[in-house]
């Protein structure tokens, strides 16, 4: 899992990318790392609410 301030850090576009004429996959994406960390929240069995909080601090 991912630190959510580390996720909240990153791009949501890749035109807020540095690239080099290169295509960057969405898994570099802040989307990605979201819903990856939700993913283990619930395997976690993290409550809904806390969970919804987790996701509002990421996306802010």
């Amino acid at each position: 899992m991912k630190d959510f301030v580390e996720v909240k850090k990153m791009p949501t576009c890749t035109d807020e990318l540095e690239t080099t004429n290169n295509r960057i996959h969405e898994s570099c994406l802040r989307a990605y790392w979201i819903l990856e960390n939700v993913k283990e929240l619930l395997n976690r069995n993290i409550p809904y609410d806390m969970t919804l909080e987790f996701i509002k601090m990421m996306e802010d």
